[in-house]
């Protein structure tokens, strides 16, 4: 895999969450995935990962096909607000976590 952080399947892969220094991480508020801005970020509200509306994105409460959360080669979880999904982590929980 990629160190991309966004590859592969018919959603994204994260494989760098909580290292805010990682330039790939989702907590890197200057990164391309962790600043609010940023096309492929998950915090960005108009974005494909982000959006409420997408398919794609973690905000989206219906979605099935969010980003994945990857070690390794191996899915451990789907990053969601989609409760209902197996594996369902919810971004805005972590992010509260950290921020602690």
């Amino acid at each position: 895999m990629s160190r991309d952080p966004f590859s592969g399947g018919s959603g994204r892969c994260i494989d760098s969450i909580f290292d805010p220094f990682d330039s790939d991480s989702i907590f890197n508020d200057y990164g391309n995935h962790g600043s609010e801005y940023a096309a492929d970020s998950v915090w960005n509200e108009y974005g494909t990962y982000g959006g409420e509306y997408s398919a794609l994105s973690a905000s989206n409460p219906y979605t099935s096909s969010p980003p994945l959360i990857v070690r390794g080669r191996r899915v451990i979880g789907r990053l969601t607000v989609n409760k209902y999904l197996p594996g369902a982590v919810n971004p805005y929980v972590l992010k509260g976590l950290l921020d602690e």
